[in-house]
């Protein structure tokens, strides 16, 4: 993962980061049981806490909530969604008038998978395959300045996001990745979101 690399080129700006607490984490954990937090996300936890926001940049595309307000949000969303809920679903950000989610597993997972819900709207939509992803690319935007445009770095990075796929097939990407869900779409969405 990316993470140390960023974490390098922000010191270098002077920009301080710090982990998340130990405790914080481990709590974490446990309240979110049986459900298992991707290892992406821990491993971004602990290089990373909540306050990774420079001036008014988002350090990774979006500001990234730190454990405890992740959980209020899930919370939050679990009271707004009422029977649509998704209980695989765990809030770790927001942009303006969008959430962020990645989908959590009751079995181990590496990738991080990072969706969106735009404000009053029912679809749950990729962002990125992966946090990694999502690093990459603020990597590639911190060390580009002006040589690409930006349009041309998210293909680059985050091919199968819908936000930034010119080539969308339906509900799939043009690599074939779903990356749009209903969420009042029951029969549509994995089944292993529910189990």
């Amino acid at each position: 993962m990316k993470s140390r690399k960023i974490k390098k080129i922000l010191s270098i700006q002077e920009i301080k980061i710090y982990p998340t607490e130990e405790n914080d984490l481990s709590e974490y954990k446990r309240i979110l049981y049986p459900y298992l937090v991707p290892s992406e996300l821990i491993i971004l936890y602990q290089y990373m806490d909540g306050n990774m926001i420079d001036g008014d940049n988002y350090i990774i595309g979006f500001s990234l909530s730190n454990t405890i307000e992740s959980l209020q949000f899930r919370t939050f969303f679990e009271g707004v969604l009422g029977g649509d809920w998704i209980p695989a679903l765990l809030p770790i950000g927001s942009t303006d008038n969008t959430s962020v989610f990645t989908i959590l597993s009751k079995k181990p997972q590496w990738i991080c998978p990072v969706y969106c819900i735009g404000e009053g709207d029912g679809e749950l939509e990729l962002i990125a395959n992966s946090l990694n992803e999502l690093i990459r690319l603020r990597i590639a935007l911190l060390e580009n300045d002006n040589d690409c445009s930006i349009d041309e770095l998210y293909r680059k990075y985050t091919p199968d996001a819908y936000l930034n796929n010119i080539e969308q097939q339906g509900v799939y990407s043009k690599n074939g990745v779903r990356n749009i869900y209903r969420i009042d779409d029951r029969q549509s969405l994995p089944k292993e979101w529910f189990e």
